[in-house]
């Protein structure tokens, strides 16, 4: 059995080198083919798996003897197949994140699978699906997986690249950690991407928290306190994400807002 248009040698057992010999393909003579192995590319016949006969007889020239006519081989040839890798999830993931590969294959039969990172085989990737989950880099990568119908009958096909990146390592900074009533101080998110310059990932959504307040306050890197603030203390924190989705939390910082000393005066009479 071989793929569609692939190789097949055919060889007389025990040949006489005094012979020359007759080929048939289907019954009919394979004309120019006279030695004792015959090499063809058979196909299938409008994309179906095709069956095809050979038959061989010997003849001594010297005396034109020939033998009987040998038994059939049967060559199958099948369609070869048509791969496909779809990525059913993202192509770019965070650490710890991971997306599934799956091999499309057509026509619908039984197939063997292997998969590759990098062109490097991975031992045990040997189904439809293959699960990426892989450290982040700089680079992206590449997976492709060969499929077999049969020995000597393979399709190999590239999945899409796959990214994965470093979440955002945050600190958040404080002007001044204490102020009196009506004075601002000035909150910052310190953000290292981890692994720069990946496809744009040094762009980031903010949201600052307080923890008196159940909504965002802020979403910007840097914002300002308003002032307005009663005496008291506040612990801030912010959430930082990457435009893909990589999400990391501050630790909190302690904010103490300091009530204005009230003066008053004694009159002694």
């Amino acid at each position: 059995m071989i793929c569609d248009g692939g190789q097949v040698t055919l060889t007389i057992n025990n040949a006489d080198p005094n012979a020359t010999y007759e080929w048939y393909r289907n019954g009919a003579r394979i004309i120019g083919a006279n030695q004792a192995t015959l090499t063809e590319s058979p196909e299938t016949v409008a994309g179906d798996a095709t069956n095809y006969v050979y038959t061989a007889k010997a003849i001594l020239p010297m005396s034109g003897c020939e033998s009987e006519m040998s038994a059939n081989t049967i060559v199958n040839v099948v369609p070869t197949p048509v791969v496909a890798v779809a990525v059913e999830g993202n192509t770019t993931l965070c650490v710890g994140g991971s997306t599934t590969l799956h091999a499309n294959v057509t026509p619908a039969a039984a197939y063997s699978y292997q998969w590759y990172k990098d062109n490097v085989e991975i031992i045990g990737a040997n189904t439809a699906d293959y699960t990426v989950s892989e450290v982040a880099r700089e680079t992206a990568y590449n997976f492709t997986v060969v499929v077999s119908a049969n020995p000597g009958c393979n399709v190999t096909a590239a999945a899409p690249a796959i990214t994965v990146v470093a979440d955002p390592e945050v600190m958040a900074t404080i002007s001044n950690d204490i102020t009196c009533v009506g004075v601002v101080a000035t909150l910052n998110a310190v953000v290292d991407g981890c692994v720069a310059g990946v496809n744009g990932l040094n762009g980031y959504t903010y949201q600052w928290h307080r923890n008196d307040v159940d909504s965002t306050i802020a979403t910007t890197a840097e914002f300002t306190t308003t002032g307005t603030e009663a005496a008291g203390n506040y612990t801030y924190w912010v959430t930082v994400t990457s435009n893909y989705g990589c999400q990391t939390t501050s630790a909190p910082v302690n904010y103490s807002v300091i009530a204005d000393p009230v003066v008053t005066i004694n009159v002694a009479q």
